[in-house]
């Protein structure tokens, strides 16, 4: 028989080994020998995931996982603190009606062993009320927030003041809270806000440097956030609509080093960006994610691109400090306006120094 060499390593080796497993999986170690048997109660980085207990939701899966997840963390070693506490559920309503009260008693224990980071990721979750001890924490640096359902987040006190970055999916968050999480986070850099709704009228983000908007239906976010340096807006339906209220707004994005926007025809919205991008003095690279419109598919030709604006000669003379323009698009055969996009930001920037134009197919859809 093969030695246990693996038993040999020191302490911090095996944790760190351990680490990169699921909580069922790390539990599961005791059984190995005696040198395992206590070591799973001091692993920093605990993911409990539902989907180890069952390939199908039951009502005997949700009941073992349960026990596992309470016991799991009242045995845990107090004298530890967690870099990372991670909980999944995905499944039905009937699974969480009857597990809700049980995920508030867990994110309200995790959170006294002090994690860096919480991740919450859930699905048709309708009657989730996260607990009022998630926001308040001197030890949370990133708070990852994945409901998958419309969910009011209403917090009476927030206290995070070393929470770096901010991710939310599928939130409502009114302009009375986010004022209170926006300052009950003063250290906050990064947001990310997906399929959300942020009421933010009168509501500045302060020092933000990151914000990532994908498919959020708040229109005016962007003109309280002028110290952003790295700004990204994806949308489906209304990105024309986002660029255009924008630009209504005199405020100018001095600090702005990387613009990724999508996905729309760009040739459609060539003048609403050329607008905009005068308002980004220190930008230094810009990312277009490209998708050919009906009117291209059905008649040929963009109406945008047949207007009498389209003909006139822009230059992007203000943006001085541009050094590299990502085109990214979807293959469209004979559709495919990409190019005709990449002559039109060659010409836009031919008065520039050492401007990078390149281009990019991506084989799957844009949404």
């Amino acid at each position: 028989m093969e030695p246990d060499r693996l038993s040999g390593l020191p302490d911090f080796l095996l944790i760190k080994i351990l680490s990169s497993l699921k909580a069922r999986e790390v539990a599961q170690t005791c059984i190995l020998s005696k040198r395992w048997r206590h070591l799973w109660a001091s692993v920093p980085c605990l993911h409990f995931d539902h989907a180890e207990f069952s390939s199908k939701l039951s009502a005997e899966s949700c009941e073992r996982f349960k026990k596992f997840v309470s016991s799991f963390l009242l045995s845990f070693d107090e004298t530890y603190n967690l870099d990372l506490f991670h909980l999944t559920c995905h499944g039905h309503t009937y699974f969480y009606d009857d597990i809700t009260e049980a995920v508030g008693m867990w994110i309200t224990q995790a959170v006294k062993y002090k994690p860096k980071t919480l991740k919450l990721e859930f699905s048709y979750c309708m009657y989730l009320t996260l607990p009022g001890s998630l926001f308040i924490s001197d030890s949370l640096q990133e708070l990852y927030l994945s409901l998958k359902h419309w969910l009011d987040v209403t917090p009476e006190v927030v206290y995070l003041p070393n929470l770096k970055r901010l991710n939310v999916c599928f939130v409502y968050i009114g302009e009375k809270y986010i004022k209170k999480i926006l300052n009950g986070c003063p250290m906050l850099e990064s947001l990310s806000v997906e399929s959300s709704w942020l009421v933010t009228k009168d509501v500045s983000f302060g020092n933000m440097k990151r914000l990532s908007m994908t498919n959020c239906r708040e229109l005016d976010v962007l003109s309280s956030c002028v110290n952003v340096e790295v700004l990204q807006i994806w949308s489906s339906s209304n990105l024309m609509d986002l660029l255009k209220v924008t630009i209504q707004n005199p405020m100018i994005f001095y600090k702005l080093k990387r613009l990724d926007l999508g996905t729309c025809c760009m040739n459609c919205a060539f003048g609403t960006l050329s607008s905009l991008l005068e308002r980004t003095p220190k930008l230094e690279t810009l990312i277009l994610w490209h998708k050919c419109c009906y009117e291209v598919k059905v008649r040929g030709r963009c109406e945008e691109n047949e207007s009498q604006n389209s003909r006139e000669k822009i230059e992007w003379y203000y943006c001085k400090c541009l050094k590299e323009v990502q085109i990214m698009s979807e293959k469209d055969g004979k559709s495919d306006t990409a190019p005709q996009l990449v002559e039109r930001v060659k010409q836009c920037t031919k008065g520039l120094l050492e401007v990078r134009v390149v281009i990019s197919y991506s084989s799957k859809e844009l949404v």
